[in-house]
């Protein structure tokens, strides 16, 4: 048996404690289903003044972009535009580049 004056749970998308107090508990057959109050729900992070992380960029994302970068002038007109399957060749040849261990 849980005494619920001790419960607290934690929500990781605004970064907030809250009490059993402060939710809204209702039973579903044998689970308990907790709520928060109307007035936190409407509150996305960005909004609660939490600002969102962007992702970490991977170590074969970071190798990938030098080698499109290294890669994509021969597959490209003089204009600049992409030749004929040129962007399709590009991603290939910077996919099969960024494999290796090379140095770019």
């Amino acid at each position: 048996m849980v005494e619920l004056d001790n419960l607290v749970i934690f929500d990781p998308a605004t970064r907030t404690l809250y009490g059993a107090r402060e939710l809204q508990m209702s039973m579903n057959g044998t689970s308990l289903q907790l709520t928060l109050p109307n007035e936190l729900m409407s509150l996305s992070p960005e909004v609660a003044g939490i600002p969102k992380k962007p992702r970490k960029a991977s170590a074969y994302s970071k190798r990938y972009s030098k080698a499109f970068k290294k890669v994509s002038p021969t597959y490209k007109k003089q204009n600049g535009e992409w030749k004929v399957n040129g962007f399709r060749s590009a991603v290939r040849a910077a996919h099969k580049l960024a494999k290796t261990n090379r140095k770019l």
